[in-house]
Formats: C-alpha cells, sequence, structure tokens
C-alpha cells in the first residue's frame, strides 16, 4: 500500500516538529479537560445534593454530543480549514469547562456539558487532519503516534491534577484551575499558528490523487455509506468500548473478582495504559518504516486480543493477569499509528476531515456504550467476564481491517 501522494498545497512550509507538537498538545487539553470532571463528583453530588445518576446524565450528555459532533465537525473541517476550528473547539471546551466551577445546579452542568462536548468533537478530525496536511509523508506514523499519546497522557495526568486541586480549592476552584491550565496550552497553540495553518480549504483537482474509499467529489452520506468506511467506524466502536472496559472498570473486576489488593488491581490498570503509551512509541516508528500498516495493525491487536481474553481466565493467578494486561496495553499501542495512516489513505485531501469525523466518532460511541455493558456485567455476572468481553470485541474488531485490503491509493502523477 503506497502512500497518498501530497501535492504542494497541501504539504505547507513549515516545521513539522512544531506541527506535531501544537496538535499534541491540543488532544492533550481534550483528554484533560473531558476527565476533569468525573474525580470531583463526589463533591459534586455533596454540594449539590444530586444523585450520581443525574451526574452520569452530564457526562452522557458530553460524550454523546461529542461523539456526534465529530461527523459534523468533520464536514466542517473539509469546508472552513482545520487549522480555525481546532481553536474554536479548544476555546470553546475550555470555556465550558471554566463555567461549570460557577454551575448553581444540574442544568446548568448539563448544559455546559453539552456546550464542551460540541467543543470536544473538533479534535480528532481537525488533528488529524492538520497532521496529513503539514507532516511530511516519512514522519507520517510518528506524528500520528505522539498524537494519540498527547490524549493518553492528558487522560492519565487529569485525575491526579483535578485531585491534588481539589484538596485545596474545592471542586468549584479544581474545576476552575484545570480549565486554566487548558487555556495556557491553547495559547500556546495559538501562537504556534503558522505550524499548523493549512489555508484555503483543499478544493478538487484532477490531478490530485482520489481516495479509493472517499473520492474528492463524495458527498457526506456516500462517504458514509462506503463499506470500508462504515467498518472502519465498526472497528472504533469495538475497540473503544474493549479498551473501555479494561481502563474504567479494571480495577472494580481486579479487587472484586480477582481478590487482589487495591494498590496491585490500579498498578495492572496503570501498567496497561503506559503499555499503551509506550507502544504507541514503538508503533510510530513501525508506520514509518513499513507500507504494512494493515498486517502491523492485525498483527497487534490479535496479541492485545488473545491477552485481554486469557486474563479472564486467571482469576487464581492475579500476577499473570497483570502481567497480561500490561502486554495486551502495549500491542493495543502498537496498532495505533498504522490504524490511523490507513484511515488517512482511504481518503482524498478534499475528504479528510469527514473520514475522520465519521470514523473516529466510533470512540465516543464506545465510550457512552461501554458503561451500560460493563455496568450490567458487574451488578449480575463474573466481575471477570469484562475481560472476556472486552478481548472478545478486540478480537471482532481485527476482520473489520481486511476492508482495507483493496484500498491502495491511485499512483502520484
Amino acid at each position: 500500500m503506497t502512500a497518498i501522494h501530497v501535492t504542494g498545497s497541501d504539504m505547507l512550509g513549515g516545521s513539522s516538529t512544531r506541527t506535531i507538537l501544537a496538535v499534541t498538545l491540543a488532544h492533550f487539553v481534550s483528554h484533560f479537560l473531558q476527565l476533569a470532571l468525573a474525580p470531583l463528583l463526589p463533591f459534586i453530588r455533596g454540594d449539590l445534593g444530586v444523585s450520581f445518576t443525574e451526574l452520569g446524565f452530564v457526562l452522557a450528555v458530553f460524550y454523546g454530543t461529542s461523539g456526534a459532533g465529530q461527523m459534523a465537525a468533520g464536514v466542517l473541517v473539509d469546508r472552513i480549514g482545520p487549522d480555525r476550528l481546532l481553536l474554536a473547539g479548544m476555546a470553546l471546551q475550555t470555556a465550558a469547562t471554566a463555567a461549570m466551577g460557577f454551575a448553581p445546579g444540574t442544568a446548568a452542568l448539563i448544559a455546559l456539558a453539552f456546550v464542551a462536548g460540541l467543543g470536544n468533537s473538533v479534535y480528532h478530525p481537525a488533528d488529524l487532519s492538520i497532521i496529513s496536511r503539514r507532516v511530511e509523508p516519512k514522519r507520517l506514523g510518528r506524528g500520528f503516534a505522539y498524537h494519540a499519546m498527547g490524549g493518553a497522557t492528558g487522560a492519565a495526568v487529569s485525575p491526579l491534577v483535578v485531585a491534588a486541586l481539589v484538596t485545596v480549592l474545592g471542586w468549584r476552584g479544581a474545576i476552575v484551575a484545570a480549565a486554566l491550565i487548558a487555556a495556557g496550552l491553547f495559547l500556546f497553540v495559538l501562537s504556534s499558528w503558522k505550524a499548523i495553518a493549512c489555508g484555503s480549504p483543499v478544493r478538487h483537482d484532477a490531478k490530485q490523487d482520489q481516495g479509493p474509499a472517499a473520492p474528492a467529489t463524495a458527498s457526506f452520506l456516500q462517504i458514509l455509506l462506503k463499506p470500508v468506511v462504515f467498518t472502519l467506524l465498526a472497528f472504533f466502536v469495538l475497540t473503544s468500548i474493549a479498551g473501555s472496559g479494561v481502563q474504567s472498570f479494571g480495577i472494580a473486576v481486579l479487587t472484586e473478582g480477582y481478590a487482589v489488593a487495591l494498590a496491585l488491581a490500579t498498578f495492572a490498570v496503570t501498567g496497561y495504559q503506559l503499555g499503551n503509551s509506550g507502544g504507541m512509541f514503538v508503533g510510530g516508528i513501525l508506520a514509518d518504516r513499513t507500507d504494512r500498516h494493515q498486517a502491523v495493525a492485525m498483527a497487534a491487536l490479535t496479541v492485545t486480543a488473545a491477552a485481554i481474553l486469557a486474563a479472564g481466565f486467571t482469576t487464581h493467578v492475579p500476577v499473570l493477569c497483570v502481567a497480561l494486561l500490561c502486554v495486551g496495553g502495549f500491542t493495543k499501542g502498537v496498532a495505533l499509528p498504522s490504524r490511523d495512516v490507513l484511515v488517512r489513505r482511504i481518503a482524498s485531501p478534499q475528504t479528510l476531515g469527514r473520514v475522520f469525523g465519521i470514523t473516529y466518532s466510533g470512540l465516543d460511541i464506545g465510550f457512552f456504550v461501554a458503561p451500560l455493558v460493563f455496568g450490567i456485567v458487574l451488578d449480575h455476572y463474573e466481575p471477570s467476564y469484562v475481560f472476556v468481553i472486552a478481548g472478545l470485541a478486540f478480537f471482532l474488531a481485527i476482520p473489520t481491517l481486511l476492508t482495507l485490503r483493496s484500498t491502495r491509493p491511485a499512483p502520484a502523477p
């Protein structure tokens, strides 16, 4: 599979390093802010006198809006450019998060979660389109890898920072302080305008490559209904559900079902997340050194699926379970940069935003569905079934990548 040819209008001048750093920090902000509210829920509940069900609805509104909004954001990326949309989304999410610190009740929190979700919806289609257009092909895999690592780091750091802030500032001060941190990073991204600017939206040029699944003239609906795009959407939903099962419910599974001490259970989930980040780094290098991205992604996810599934059958050997989770996290990370390159390659330069927006909306769909599925499992079945279901979801995601076998771009003129 050869890389899409990038014309002069797409590969603008400037520093790729600065471009990658800017979009990586933007992705950090996305995950940092979206996880800032969760550790504060017990404090909000006590202060506002509301139920966890009501507060859970606040989070559901955020992820539902973010997931649905990604498709619309993808359209806007192709129409007005990813650089402007990224800055607007960062500003909107940061402002809405800060305003949560002044919310008088859950109605206001729900409204602000909706606004923050709209802001959060822009990151994947905008960030990945900027990387695709501004980073030279030989560094593309590492660009995608660093972008993913930025999001993972934001997710890992957010609960720690917010937990420290709430002890000093209370929940309102903590959420405002988190937004101020994001605002500082927003200013850095804004100062990097020259490195992320993509100029006017890419227009159709008959001499440019046509994406095999999403040619330049394709409408949003035509792109959505393409089998390769639809199956990639399914891929993101399945891997998001599986990953959420391990990350969000892993500690509960290990303590309740495996009689593991809280410290060891926390270490296991942290090991999964750190392994994921390490795998992304290795995967970025691999993605730049081979054009067999489909094979890399499928092989890595096969190991991930086997490791997580096996963890569900190691109830009496908790140390082995922890090791399997760490391996699964690492190999999942290895797959991600090659996955991103594959998604990029099915689009023409004119449809990058829509393709990224449609496919990556599956992440938020998965985050929305996973708590419902795994909550029922933990309430009514063996806790270890969470790992079994997560492993099976990873296995089910692997065949969807087979649709990319025929998506070789047209040769460069």
